[in-house]
């Protein structure tokens, strides 16, 4: 099984979004090292999976049928 798809509640964490986050999306309003995103870039889908979980979607290509696999998880 190869990972297809990943659905997260949330854009990015307090350590990813140094990468994951766009550059329109950030702000200097808290420079002391806090949040330094806009309050609506960290869940823009108001989307949230049991507790700030996420949804894993698997496949298998090498098989005929190409079956399809799932893990969910919540923090």
């Amino acid at each position: 099984m190869e990972h297809l798809l990943t659905v997260s509640s949330w854009e990015f964490d307090g350590e990813s979004w140094r990468t994951w986050l766009p550059e329109e999306d950030r702000t200097d309003e808290n420079a002391s090292g806090g949040r330094r995103w806009k309050a609506d870039a960290h869940n823009p889908a108001g989307l949230c999976l049991g507790d700030a979980g996420g949804v894993y979607i698997f496949e298998c290509r090498t098989c005929p049928e190409r079956p399809t696999g799932h893990w969910f998880d919540c923090s």
